[in-house]
């Protein structure tokens, strides 16, 4: 549970990736293709990121007072996380993965995420075919060019390819992806802890061995999900106003019809990469 909390979704999602993206659009001019595309992933980022350092990261903070652990070993964790992160597609991370193909195959896990990064990729890649012939003309945007140093979180370009043409399409589906999807996934806490014998962050030694929170465990875990369970926009709804061309809304709208079109997954089982779930960028 720490390791999803401080590493997965603090340490990658966060501080690293919606940071790296949001942090590093703003160096390109407002109406410049790829910071409108990306806004709406970019909601809000700025402050709850702010506040997830402020909450969470420090000493006595709510995860440390949370996890078990003493500060100095949450500060190796968080480190550790940084150090592990490297830029990855969804298609990459599956392939990588030690379990078999067939458990990948009939897993949820990896077969819904599978196809929402299908989805997600065939309309970045239309994307940037509208706005770039080829790679020599990804080269000759200057904008572009100090947009993918990403200069405040250098963490980001660990693993990163060259910025080209096909580089720039699965920068913007992995940063849609892991804000909206993967972001579900890491960032939801209520299935473990709407029972006192879900999965908790503190490791108790008592005798006879705790099997579940007690009061006073679970009472701060719910104050920590209630504080941090706020909502954002949908990404799944009508955000072409933010693009600015005609072809580019349309491509748009058949993106929101096939994210639509996916069924809805039973909520008793793994649902997470539902698009019908998803936020459009970062809560905490």
């Amino acid at each position: 549970m720490t390791y999803m909390t401080a590493v997965q979704h603090l340490c990658w999602t966060h501080w690293i990736i919606s940071n790296g993206f949001s942090s590093s659009c703003r160096v390109l001019p407002p109406d410049h293709p790829i910071r409108r595309v990306l806004t709406v992933n970019c909601f809000g980022t700025t402050e709850i990121n702010l506040n997830s350092c402020v909450a969470l990261h420090p000493e006595n903070g709510f995860l440390h007072k949370l996890s078990g652990f003493e500060y100095e070993s949450l500060s190796k964790i968080f480190q550790a996380g940084a150090d592990m992160y490297k830029f990855q597609t969804w298609p990459e991370f599956v392939k990588e993965h030690q379990l078999s193909s067939e458990d990948k195959d009939r897993l949820p896990f990896f077969k819904d995420g599978l196809e929402a990064w299908k989805i997600m990729e065939s309309f970045y890649v239309k994307y940037v075919d509208m706005y770039y012939e080829d790679d020599a003309a990804v080269e000759m945007d200057n904008d572009l060019a100090a947009y993918w140093k990403f200069g405040l979180v250098p963490q980001y370009q660990h693993g990163l390819p060259d910025l080209s043409k096909s580089s720039l399409a699965m920068h913007l589906c992995h940063s849609a992806f892991m804000v909206t999807a993967f972001h579900e996934l890491v960032g939801g806490l209520m299935p473990y802890v709407s029972s006192p014998d879900g999965m908790f962050y503190g490791i108790r030694k008592t005798d006879p061995p705790l099997v579940r929170a007690d009061r006073h465990h679970y009472v701060a875990t719910l104050a920590l999900t209630s504080a941090t369970g706020g909502r954002m926009p949908a990404f799944v709804s009508d955000w072409s106003f933010l693009l600015l061309d005609d072809e580019a809304k349309k491509w748009h709208k058949e993106f929101m019809r096939a994210l639509i079109a996916v069924p809805q997954t039973d909520p008793s089982k793994f649902c997470d990469f539902n698009p019908h779930l998803w936020e459009s960028s970062v809560s905490v």
